[in-house]
C-alpha cells in the first residue's frame, strides 16, 4: 500500500501555482517574451501575440528575429544591445520596432537575465516592451 496523498496535493499546489503565474502573465499590457540562451521564443503573453499577430504557439520555437524587426535601439547605458550581452546583465531604454502593420512603433525596452543562481549561468532573458505612457488594460 502506497499513500498517493503527498503527492496529488504536490500535484494540485503546481497546478494552482502555473494558474496564478499565467494569470498574472496575461495581465500585463506590456508586450511580454522570454527567450531561451540562444534567442528562440520560450514564452510569450497575450499583448506579444496582440502586437505580432501571432499566437504565443506560433512564437514558441522561433528566433527573436523572426518576431520582432528592431528597427533601432537606444539603451540608457549608451551600449548597443545584443542578446549576448542581456544575458550578462538588465537593459533598458528606447527601442522603435516594425509592427505587423509594418509600422514603426517606439517602445521602451528592459531586459533581465534569467539566472540559475545555483550554477550561475544565465539561461535566457525576459524581454519586456512597453509604448510610452501606456494605460494599464
Amino acid at each position: 500500500y502506497i499513500d498517493i496523498t503527498k503527492a496529488q496535493s504536490a500535484r494540485e499546489e503546481a497546478q494552482q501555482t502555473h494558474h496564478f503565474m499565467k494569470s498574472i502573465l496575461e495581465s500585463l499590457s506590456e508586450v511580454v517574451i522570454v527567450i531561451d540562451s540562444l534567442g528562440f521564443v520560450r514564452l510569450a503573453n497575450q499583448a506579444a501575440e496582440e502586437f505580432t499577430g501571432h499566437s504565443a504557439a506560433e512564437l514558441f520555437g522561433r528566433k527573436l528575429e523572426e518576431c520582432l524587426m528592431f528597427v533601432s535601439y537606444e539603451m540608457d547605458n549608451g551600449e548597443n544591445f545584443s542578446l549576448s550581452a542581456a544575458l550578462g546583465k538588465p537593459y533598458a531604454g528606447r527601442t522603435v520596432i516594425r509592427d505587423r502593420k509594418k509600422q514603426d512603433v517606439q517602445m521602451e525596452i528592459n531586459t533581465s537575465p534569467i539566472v540559475d543562481k545555483k550554477h550561475e549561468y544565465a539561461m535566457g532573458v525576459v524581454i519586456t516592451l512597453r509604448r510610452p505612457h501606456l494605460e494599464p488594460r
